[in-house]
């Protein structure tokens, strides 16, 4: 986490996990339509 924190040059970590909270649903949708061993492809929302 830190070494993003200093990637988007963020002072406070606090800042850092905003843009870095996924949820599990939102998560498992990215994974499955993206990855390439992924058996349902779809398109992201």
């Amino acid at each position: 986490m830190k070494l993003v924190q200093e990637f988007l040059g963020h002072r406070d970590l606090n800042s850092t996990t905003i843009y870095t909270h996924l949820s599990p649903d939102k998560l498992a949708k990215v994974h499955s339509s993206t990855h390439p061993g992924a058996t349902n492809q779809k398109a992201v929302d």
